[in-house]
């Protein structure tokens, strides 16, 4: 029993301020002999609140003391959407709420408000004693500075995932020009966490400035970094790779306007467990990734290029490169042709699982015959066999 009690796990979704899990017992009358023989189901079986509804939940939540506690106590997963912008009454109601209850075993939190959040919710927030809270996602959320400076006053011990993605959120907000500032930027670094692994920036326009900032913080356990559609020109690269993120095995550089130049900085970056990097809809050309090749992830073991523009100059560039543990390689939609999967047969990936090469109009199956005989099976050239995801990372 004791291991399905620590794997237990129950999303809590709301739409509007509720407080039907603080009432009083005598607000839904419920003897101990009702309770009882449910209380012993759920002690055995807690998963079984997954099946409840945020209604049902609450309506348990309020019958009896015992099955409040009870609730409370396996709940690991919470998330709390709001769709239309109450205001900062309604946001610092929810999160007084979500503060006061005593959550033992929360390790996920999901704030998606899609409208601002504002100061003092953020500040209610961190107040909030959570020590096994290893996720926070306030994506959609539009933090600025006095926002920032308030969250990373929070005392999480184990938190490891922090999703701050996608400022801009609607027309107002996009005419406002709302974005992660090098302000937000500078209180963000000052946040204590030492197990930060994971942190998601995606959609925050960012530029140089921001970047120089981010690459002063203290992460030491920094693992995946995701930037992915941010405008990030050459120079923001340059600075990015003076990190010094020695855990750094995920990059995700997709949707960014990268050129000649940012590839050559990038190449320069000294990451050595870098394990996978993804440059998806960077526009690139074949003739851009002369200097990826010459990187030194000895690692890299995914390398993802979809929706660019490689030809068969950006596949001789890539098979030159030495990375002897590579074992996935997405070249999708890049406007290869046969010349290209000559060149790309004329690797030395003696571990490569996966090369796709789907969505490359001018390549029929019966070019896999082009490739080593011990490539053919893992190399996907009919689109059918894949769906095209264009906007993936």
């Amino acid at each position: 029993m004791a291991s399905l009690l620590q794997q237990s796990a129950v999303s809590v979704h709301r739409t509007r301020p509720t407080q039907a899990s603080h009432s009083s017992d005598s607000n839904i009358s419920s003897s101990p002999a009702a309770t009882s023989p449910l209380i012993d189901v759920l002690q055995t079986a807690p998963r079984l609140l997954q099946l409840l509804s945020t209604k049902a939940l609450s309506a348990l939540a309020s019958s009896s003391h015992q099955l409040r506690s009870l609730i409370h106590q396996h709940v690991t997963s919470i998330t709390i959407i709001e769709h239309n912008g109450y205001g900062t009454e309604y946001q610092v109601t929810e999160l007084e709420i979500l503060v006061q209850t005593h959550w033992p075993q929360l390790q996920k939190l999901n704030l998606k408000y899609r409208a601002r959040l504002e100061p003092g919710a953020v500040a209610q927030l961190a107040r909030a004693q959570w020590s096994t809270l290893v996720s926070l996602d306030l994506s959609r959320n539009s933090l600025g500075e006095a926002a920032m400076s308030q969250l990373v006053a929070a005392k999480w011990p184990v938190l490891k995932e922090i999703n701050l993605s996608h400022n801009k959120l609607d027309t107002a907000a996009i005419a406002c020009d709302i974005k992660l500032d090098v302000e937000a930027a500078e209180e963000l670094i000052k946040g204590d966490w030492q197990k930060l692994t994971r942190l998601k920036l995606q959609w925050n326009k960012i530029g140089v400035g921001v970047i120089s900032v981010l690459v002063k913080a203290c992460w030491p356990a920094l693992q995946s970094l995701d930037l992915a559609h941010n405008w990030l020109s050459a120079g923001a690269i340059a600075v990015l790779t003076q990190g010094n993120w020695s855990q750094l095995t995920t990059l995700v550089l997709s949707n960014n306007d990268l050129d000649e130049a940012a590839i050559r900085f990038l190449s320069e970056a000294r990451w050595p467990g870098l394990t996978s990097l993804y440059l998806n809809n960077c526009t690139l050309e074949g003739f851009e990734l002369e200097w990826l090749p010459r990187a030194h992830w000895p690692l890299l073991s995914m390398l993802s290029l979809l929706g660019n523009c490689l030809d068969a100059v950006g596949a001789m560039h890539l098979v030159s490169g030495n990375w002897p543990l590579l074992t996935e390689l997405d070249l999708m939609d890049n406007a290869l042709d046969e010349m290209a999967v000559r060149c790309l047969a004329d690797n030395n990936w003696l571990l490569l699982k996966t090369l796709d090469l789907t969505v490359n109009e001018e390549l029929d199956i019966s070019m896999l015959t082009l490739m080593h005989p011990q490539q053919q099976a893992i190399t996907h050239i009919d689109p059918s066999s894949h769906k095209y995801v264009p906007y993936m990372f």
